[in-house]
């Protein structure tokens, strides 16, 4: 009985581990990503943690037309942190950290419609974001991946 409260516990206890280093711990996202191909772009930028926020920004272009922008902010609040966005047209929503690992940040609002979970991770110079989460009981996710590049 006490094994298996303990495993139920563990993450609890990794967040709150990696947590405890604020947003520093997430300085791995710094920088600014891109992803091409010959009709599409997609930037997405973080800036460094400062005064509790790192702010990231979102646009993806294709055929010349801006088809989706999103605003980030990842604060550090009442000893969490929190996930709050604001994509294209939609009211802001804010999510909660529940695991983190060095390269990896998952941040969950089970209530929320889509999605319910987003996951960055960071492999090299690429940097994947994955939204996921159920419509109407059926599970759908998505998934970016950008490469490190220079910012202008």
């Amino acid at each position: 009985m006490y094994l298996l409260r303990l495993v139920w516990l563990m993450p609890l206890l990794y967040t709150t581990v990696w947590a405890g280093d604020g947003l520093a711990s997430l300085s791995w996202m710094n920088g600014c990503w891109v992803s091409e191909t010959e009709t599409s772009r997609s930037d997405h930028w973080w800036m460094p943690g400062h005064g509790g926020t790192m702010i990231g920004i979102q646009r993806d272009v294709a055929n010349d037309t801006t088809q989706f922008v999103e605003f980030v902010q990842i604060n550090e609040r009442d000893g969490r942190i929190v996930y709050d966005v604001s994509p294209s047209g939609q009211t802001r929503t804010e999510f909660a950290l529940i695991e983190q690992g060095a390269q990896r940040v998952v941040f969950e609002k089970p209530d929320h419609d889509y999605p319910q979970r987003i996951m960055y991770e960071s492999e090299g110079d690429v940097l994947t974001a994955r939204i996921e989460g159920n419509v109407d009981g059926e599970f759908r996710s998505s998934e970016w991946r950008w490469q490190r590049a220079e910012c202008l």
